[in-house]
């Protein structure tokens, strides 16, 4: 069995062609045209979706992707309420913009003033 792992060169080369917005396809097809002839690329297509949930997870820096969202939401526009259970994980995480939630609280209040 031949081993079609990424190099640590490859790997850095998937990094930054994710980073530029690539595929997993067109960055294997960038891979393979631009692979020396004597050296012809392994990976296949499942590697590079490997490698980009490798480095999603170095992104995240081992949190879970549902506590990240809740850590950029705090410091975001948007209005968040969580519930924790009593060891300590998220159970649930409520967000809104505060401009929709806004708009919606006036379109209530013209309602309720309408059939009064």
């Amino acid at each position: 069995m031949i081993n079609r792992r990424l190099t640590d060169n490859q790997f850095k080369q998937v990094k930054n062609l994710s980073l530029s917005g690539l595929k997993p396809s067109d960055i294997l097809h960038f891979m393979k045209n631009n692979e020396p002839e004597d050296a012809p690329l392994l990976a296949t297509k499942s590697k590079t979706y490997i490698a980009r949930r490798r480095i999603n997870q170095e992104a995240r820096q081992g949190l879970s992707p549902i506590v990240l969202l809740n850590n950029k939401l705090v410091f975001s526009e948007y209005t968040t309420k969580t519930m924790v259970a009593e060891e300590g994980t998220l159970k649930a995480l409520f967000f809104a913009h505060f401009v929709s939630l806004r708009d919606s609280i006036v379109q209530l209040n013209t309602f309720q003033m309408a059939s009064t």
